[in-house]
């Protein structure tokens, strides 16, 4: 670590402000849709990964957003966990529909924030872009080359949330949110350089190489602070980033980048954290931090200063009176009244403000008082309902509540952030034991927080269906089908079955401990495909998706000759021909027939549509295609053709 080195008083000292880097995602409209995601969409992930994937960012942004936003980043997260846990070859991520009822302005803005919402997907880069049509537009956000392929993802996603992990360890042991955030500052200044770079723009490289600019380090803030259900989001300018922190039911912003003057000594700059930019109002730093017109209408007020960076040196925040230990959370009177918050008390009740130093601190009010009821009491089974249910006294005004709940070990999810209904139904996913939460916030922005203790058992069998094509194919075809479980004891057996309308049953294979099979699909219409599964104990699960066959088409096709329908002997003449119905690919033939008795092959069966013929004696001809699909079907098509004189 290094010593922080002081000289004088600030105006007599330097702080190199340049550290800048920021660069605004790249969004650009798409000319043709693709699939280029298509190989991995079938990924079931565990609900445990997703809750832990996304406990390292806020939902702040997200609950701003109207239902059709909140849809897209929904489909884009999702998409962005299941390329976490895949080992496919990957270039994109993308939403799985189009977002309607939005001007492509707000649209790309929604995509921007999202993408600054959530650091922890370091693997995407700064690139994006959508599809756009009468339905609106479908967003995709574009992978770094390196992380494009699937081995190489995986293991830079291992080595990632290791490192994450490590820090947020060793972040938890501080004993209250404030020290938590003065640790995780530490540990990204003492651990990096001030560098440009190819990844630059994503908290890989601050953690895995050591060396970033702004976007990096506010990133990696953003990641381990709601990490520790400390809610932090990042904000932008043109060419910087930096956070804001929700501490003690007070909005902060800090800049890491800033305090991170570590890289070099040189004479007349500070060296060492400055932690002058640490939990500031927005006030103090409008004159270095000037926010970008489209975040203004989302962001929180900061209106409190602390004074833990006098004179660049950290200083405690924390004061004792009468027996009770108190945050500062305003010490700057130019910006609001002297302002503290109880963090300990052992002399109750607080007192609503006390005299320290020859200054009246007003205390904010923390008296509030929480039934906490939970249903069913004490336990419920993995993937079921549980509804949490606060009720509140005391404090000012109206309440509003915040649900959570904490692994014991290190991870902490937000269940549903803050609102006026006073219950919510939480959908437990890994098992085990937990702390279950609520923080009640009244009308002055007080908030207190009640726990209760919770554990979670095994769930029943949880059963999805899905085939390899998207719900429709031809008849005759061969469609594979996949089922994927979890829960129950022990092993599986999968049996498939499907149904046509006319309530006929038909049995595609009996039970089997093989996951997955081919059916060839028969008459045309619509049907039912049903997998039963079975686990050790002999527990039971039927599920169900709908499926179309549809007829399939004749085979056809359309010969096209250049020269058109004339050439002079010995030229070369170019013969295409265009298929379309049939099944799967096709492979074509090319047969000259000179109108009497003699047929020439120009080219055997290839899969090439196209060949070159040189004519021959003049006269009248007829040019022949055939056409083979993958199943054998067959059809020829006819093209008339001169050949004249030289």
């Amino acid at each position: 670590m290094h010593t922080p080195v002081w000289a004088g008083t600030e105006n007599k000292i330097q702080i190199d402000t340049n550290k800048c880097g920021y660069q605004q995602l790249n969004v650009t409209e798409a000319t043709e849709e693709n699939h280029w995601t298509d190989e991995y969409r079938s990924i079931s992930v565990p609900q445990e990964t997703i809750d832990t994937w996304k406990s390292y960012s806020s939902t702040y942004y997200y609950d701003q957003l109207p239902a059709q936003g909140q849809k897209m980043w929904d489909e884009l997260e999702l998409a962005c966990i299941e390329a976490t846990e895949s080992k496919s070859t990957l270039t994109t991520v993308v939403a799985n529909s189009y977002v309607t009822g939005v001007s492509k302005q707000q649209f790309i803005q929604w995509t921007r924030m999202f993408k600054i919402s959530h650091p922890q997907y370091f693997f995407l880069s700064n690139s994006s872009g959508y599809w756009s049509s009468t339905d609106g537009f479908r967003p995709f956000l574009m992978i770094y080359d390196k992380f494009q392929d699937g081995q190489t993802r995986h293991d830079a996603v291992q080595e990632f949330t290791k490192k994450i992990n490590t820090w947020i360890q060793t972040i938890n042991k501080k004993e209250n949110d404030e020290q938590k955030e003065k640790c995780a500052v530490d540990l990204i200044c003492n651990n990096t350089i001030y560098q440009a770079g190819t990844f630059d723009q994503s908290a890989y490289s601050l953690v895995c190489e050591g060396k970033t600019v702004c976007a990096g380090y506010a990133a990696t803030f953003q990641i381990l602070m709601n990490a520790l259900g400390i809610e932090t989001i990042e904000v932008v300018n043109s060419n910087h980033a930096w956070n804001m922190i929700h501490l003690y039911d007070t909005w902060y912003e800090t800049d890491v980048t800033f305090m991170d003057q570590n890289n070099e000594e040189k004479a007349g700059y500070f060296y060492g954290i400055a932690y002058k930019y640490y939990n500031k109002s927005r006030k103090t730093f409008l004159k270095e931090h000037v926010l970008d017109d489209n975040y203004a209408g989302y962001v929180p007020k900061t209106v409190c200063d602390s004074v833990t960076g006098q004179n660049y040196i950290y200083q405690t925040p924390y004061i004792k009176n009468a027996g009770n230990t108190y945050c500062i959370l305003n010490g700057n009177p130019e910006v609001g009244e002297y302002l503290l918050y109880a963090v300990n008390v052992s002399s109750a009740p607080v007192p609503s403000s006390i005299n320290f130093e020859d200054k009246i601190w007003k205390v904010k009010d923390n008296t509030i008082k929480i039934q906490f009821a939970i249903a069913p009491q004490k336990a419920a089974e993995s993937g079921g309902s549980v509804k949490l249910s606060a009720t509140a006294f005391g404090g000012k005004g109206s309440y509003t509540y915040k649900f959570l709940v904490y692994d014991g070990k290190s991870t902490w999810y937000k269940i549903r952030d803050f609102a006026a209904d006073s219950s919510c139904i939480w959908k437990p996913g890994a098992t085990g034991k937990k702390t279950l939460f609520v923080d009640v916030k009244d009308q002055a922005g007080v908030s207190r927080r009640a726990e209760a203790a919770y554990e979670i058992n095994q769930k029943g069998l949880q059963v999805t269906l899905k085939t390899d094509v998207d719900g429709k194919a031809q008849n005759g075809t061969q469609v594979h089908l996949s089922a994927t479980v979890t829960g129950g004891t022990g092993d599986y057996v999968y049996k498939f079955i499907v149904r046509n309308t006319k309530d006929e049953w038909y049995k595609i294979r009996d039970y089997s401990k093989a996951n997955s099979c081919t059916w060839n699909t028969g008459a045309s219409g619509k049907k039912t495909l049903y997998v039963d599964v079975k686990d050790s104990s002999g527990a039971y699960k039927r599920v169900s998706i709908p499926f179309e066959v549809v007829q399939k088409q004749e085979l056809q096709a359309k010969v096209s000759v250049t020269p058109e329908s004339t050439a002079k002997s010995g030229t070369k003449v170019q013969i295409q021909v265009q298929a379309t119905g049939g099944s799967g690919t096709y492979s074509y033939k090319f047969i000259v027939f000179d109108g009497k008795d003699t047929w020439y092959k120009i080219k055997d069966y290839g899969k090439e549509n196209t060949c070159e013929w040189t004519t021959g004696p003049a006269g009248k001809k007829t040019i022949y295609v055939d056409i083979k699909d993958s199943e054998g079907n067959y059809k020829r098509i006819p093209a008339s053709f001169e050949v004249t004189k030289n």
